[in-house]
């Protein structure tokens, strides 16, 4: 059970009893077990690992959240640079390279991406927001998480085609990386969900929380739109009106702003927030075109449209 979920469980009766018999919470590692984690897969391969190294692992991992993730990001980056230079030895100044404990998953998550074209990143972007659900969104502002989504819904989100999509996802998903799931070794259909490999990514990788973090705000703009356009069909409010307006236009037309789309809103996009995307628009626009005209007598015979729409 994710410890997240834990709370939720008490609303339903015998539930909270049923964990408790069999909840194990796991230990973190002690010293000695964490020097075996890193030492001992190397010895099996016939490798070794600088002394040093070791040291300047367990002092970086003691108190980091994702410490056991983390070692194990940076074992194999330790791995594939000893490759390269045709050497079974683990180095310090190899691990000062791949950024250490601290840095090492957000610098490689970063070279993935910048290796893609622009529309790619674009793809990328739309993909990792999808992905990530913020704390923000779910009104616990302290966890952000998971959110496995099918291919389907990230092609339709994305706007682009299958085949480009899935290259996104693959290179992502690529040995050594295996930021995304499932594995390199799963052809993926239009059914699979796509998956990211491990939270540790949303906490670590810079840019991912810098799109999670927006993507929250703008949900909840979104939120307050459908909010002032339903109080609008029911007689409760006007149309939108100068700084209100330049508020919601300034989130609407975002996109053409900025280099990369970031969460354009769309239906698609729209749906994960509770949909009804072309009344909040609709609105939105109509809203922007009165605010220009100022005619009461249009107004009043746009309402009538509307109200003959929504019935």
């Amino acid at each position: 059970m994710r410890s997240e979920y834990l709370n939720p469980c008490t609303r339903i009766a015998g539930l909270a009893e049923a964990i408790n018999q069999g909840l194990y919470l796991t230990p973190r590692l002690d010293t000695e077990q964490f020097r075996a984690a890193i030492e001992e897969p190397a010895l099996i391969c016939g490798g070794r690992v600088e002394p040093e190294l070791v040291v300047k692992l367990l002092e970086d991992a003691e108190f980091n959240q994702d410490q056991l993730p983390l070692l194990q990001h940076v074992l194999m980056r330790l791995w594939d640079s000893a490759a390269k230079h045709s050497s079974k030895t683990l180095t310090s100044d190899a691990y000062s390279e791949i950024g250490g404990l601290e840095n090492a998953l957000d610098k490689h998550a970063n070279i993935v991406y910048e290796g893609l074209t622009g529309d790619q990143q674009r793809i990328a972007e739309i993909i990792f927001r999808r992905l990530t659900e913020s704390g923000d969104v779910k009104g616990d502002a302290k966890i952000d998480t998971r959110c496995p989504t099918q291919l389907t819904d990230l092609i339709k989100l994305t706007g682009a085609s299958h085949a480009e999509v899935v290259a996104v996802i693959d290179t992502f998903r690529q040995p050594g990386c295996c930021f995304l799931m499932p594995p390199i070794s799963i052809k993926l259909s239009k059914d699979s969900v796509i998956d990211i490999s491990h939270e540790s990514l949303i906490r670590q990788w810079k840019k991912l929380k810098d799109w999670v973090k927006d993507e929250a705000e703008t949900a909840k703009t979104y939120r307050e739109l459908v909010d002032a356009s339903q109080k609008w069909k029911d007689d409760k409010k006007d149309f939108l009106k100068l700084r209100e307006l330049y508020y919601f236009l300034k989130w609407y037309y975002r996109d053409k702003k900025s280099p990369v789309l970031r969460a354009k809103p769309t239906n698609s996009w729209a749906k994960r927030y509770g949909g009804d995307f072309g009344s909040a628009e609709t609105f939105l626009l109509e809203s922007d075109l009165l605010e220009k005209e100022g005619n009461e007598e249009e107004v009043e015979a746009r309402r009538e449209n509307y109200e003959a729409t929504w019935k």
